[in-house]
């Protein structure tokens, strides 16, 4: 059943329709104030794996294959550690903790 009236047979759909008469008003942004852009840069010949470690013995989480010459970027915060790989390979090429905000460091060249 949905809030509003029974389903006697078959389902039953509903859809907010927002309408506006005027305009829009500006969303507001819930972003956290201590989140942090960060840029990871492949310098490398070949594509790098980019995963978040949560540690605790958790398996990574895989974020994004990163091509050669290219920028991924990510939000994150300070202390959260990232794994960088060479694409189909297990082994760590740089393990990488995110510095506090306050040192303004926003990005990591792989080289």
């Amino acid at each position: 059943e949905h809030g509003a009236c029974p389903v006697i047979s078959g389902e039953k759909w509903g859809a907010n329709v927002w309408i506006w008469n005027y305009k829009r008003p500006p969303m507001k942004s819930k972003k956290n104030p201590r989140s942090i852009s960060f840029s990871f840069n492949n310098k490398r010949a070949g594509p790098v794996d980019l995963s978040y470690a949560a540690g605790d013995g958790q398996a990574d989480t895989f974020f994004s294959t990163i091509e050669p010459d290219t920028q991924y970027s990510v939000t994150t915060y300070a202390g959260h550690n990232w794994h960088i790989r060479e694409t189909g390979q297990d082994a760590v090429l740089h393990a990488f903790t995110i510095p506090p905000k306050k040192d303004g460091i926003t990005q990591l060249d792989i080289e």
